[in-house]
């Protein structure tokens, strides 16, 4: 038996009715199916063997933020724009769903991360992204000084628009636009992008996966954090945000294909009209 949660994009009626029509689909089998459609809904305590999302990729990061520590399979259907996490094709819904129930569904292996943000007064609260946590200022147009040591060496002073610390699958999100480097999404490292830096060495960094970052806020005004772009907190001056590896990971279910097939589509990397090219010389020789 699978129990099964569905979750939909209430701002998208395509989305609804597709997960109307898993529902249905599913009507007097003996999986268990429960649709979600509330963003805001706490899906920590609930037991699922797999989470099915219509949206797009900011609908499967509200739902990794929503399960917490506990994160099902995700198999995701893009109802969105680009569709980097919610990469599977909604031409196709029930048979790809038969098919993750029967287990015959490749599974793409995501590492987290995990931040603990210290207030200077004493308040600690901590958090967990898929992509990214971004420290950027909390009044636009001003600059914040942020100071980096991993593993408690200073590395890196940073004045400007604030820092992106990032996993691999973050990679093509904010960090991308920040100047940071694609990484594979199944591998296990971090990525600092620091945005718009005055100091123009400041330049992206990519550590390994057990190190440790700590930044430090020593302006006068507060920063905003920003985790996954759903959940956003204010630091004051003196806070510290100390990000790592998460202990937890997700999984992504899809049908079998290339890990880059998605990049390659998604980035407009041009091979499509390369790779014609190539095949029709083969053909003619």
């Amino acid at each position: 038996m699978a129990d099964i949660i569905v979750i939909a994009n209430p701002d998208k009626p395509e989305a609804l009715h597709l997960a109307e029509g898993v529902q249905d689909s599913f009507a007097g089998r003996r999986e268990r199916i429960r649709v979600s459609i509330e963003h805001g809904e706490d899906l920590s305590e609930c037991a699922a063997d797999m989470v099915v999302v219509f949206g797009g990729d900011g609908t499967v990061l509200n739902a990794v933020q929503r399960f917490g520590g506990r994160i099902p399979p995700i198999l995701a259907f893009n109802i969105g724009r680009l569709g980097y996490l919610a990469g599977n094709s909604s031409e196709k819904v029930m048979e790809t769903i038969e098919d993750a129930v029967a287990e015959r569904l490749a599974s793409s292996s995501r590492m987290m991360l995990e931040a603990k943000i210290a207030e200077a007064d004493g308040r600690e609260w901590r958090v967990t992204a898929l992509n990214e946590v971004v420290i950027s200022p909390s009044r636009p147009g001003r600059m914040i000084p942020l100071a980096l040591e991993v593993d408690g060496e200073d590395v890196m002073f940073s004045r400007g628009d604030g820092i992106i610390v990032a996993t691999p699958t973050g990679s093509t999100a904010y960090a991308l636009s920040a100047g940071g480097p694609v990484a594979s999404p199944e591998l296990n490292a971090i990525i600092v992008a620091p945005i718009c830096p005055h100091q123009l060495a400041n330049r992206p960094l990519v550590l390994g996966p057990d190190e440790k970052l700590r930044l430090e806020h020593s302006g006068d005004q507060p920063v905003g954090l920003t985790v996954d772009g759903t959940r956003s907190h204010r630091a004051g001056s003196g806070a510290v945000i100390e990000v790592g590896r998460a202990a937890h990971r997700v999984r992504l279910l899809s049908p079998p294909r290339g890990k880059f097939k998605t990049l390659r589509e998604k980035l407009g990397w041009g091979w499509g009209e390369e790779k014609l090219h190539r095949d029709t010389a083969r053909i003619r020789r």
